[in-house]
């Protein structure tokens, strides 16, 4: 992992664990609902990477890459699919998970998740998969390949609409995880 990867979840932890010293002290310290955030986080973290096992499975199967790993796949080369499915990342356009619409759909589930239930797990999860899919999104030179969805082209200004929206949703969540 990257630090840009590790800062959120540092920052989640350290304002949960402090805000629950500081309210009730060392005994008041749910230490298993942190574990839970922290576990929730990586599940979510790498929902985001079944999107490339299912774009080759599914989506797309006929496609050269895809059949290269499930070649490797099918001969047990885990390492290898792995390391080419990293590789070719740029090259699948039409991703199930990588849009917007199921971006935006994660950033509403995640605040109602959040804010109801009260699972550590749950929240983790939300957060995990809504911070990578946002720092995704950011990172992409082509932004336009997350609108394939829609069937009309998307201005900058509704791009940045987008992402001011997820950010802010997920200002809320974070706030939400951390007052526990």
């Amino acid at each position: 992992m990257k630090k840009w990867q590790i800062i959120p979840i540092g920052f989640i932890m350290a304002a949960r664990i402090a805000r629950e010293l500081i309210v009730g002290g060392i005994f008041y310290w749910r230490w298993g609902d942190d574990i839970l955030v922290v576990a929730g986080w990586i599940i979510g973290w790498l929902l985001a990477d079944l999107d490339d096992i299912f774009y080759v499975m599914v989506c797309n199967p006929q496609e050269l890459t895809c059949q290269r790993v499930k070649g490797l796949l099918a001969g047990k080369n885990y390492k290898e699919a792995w390391k080419l499915l990293r590789e070719t990342r740029g090259e699948r356009n039409q991703l199930p998970v990588r849009n917007v619409l199921t971006g935006t759909i994660v950033m509403i589930l995640g605040i109602w998740i959040v804010t109801s239930n009260g699972s550590a797990l749950g929240s983790g999860v939300v957060l995990g998969l809504g911070v990578r899919l946002l720092a995704e999104l950011l990172a992409e030179r082509d932004w336009k390949k997350w609108y394939w969805i829609f069937a009309r082209e998307f201005s900058q200004s509704e791009y940045s609409l987008t992402v001011m929206g997820w950010a802010a949703a997920l200002v809320w969540e974070i706030l939400m995880t951390v007052r526990g």
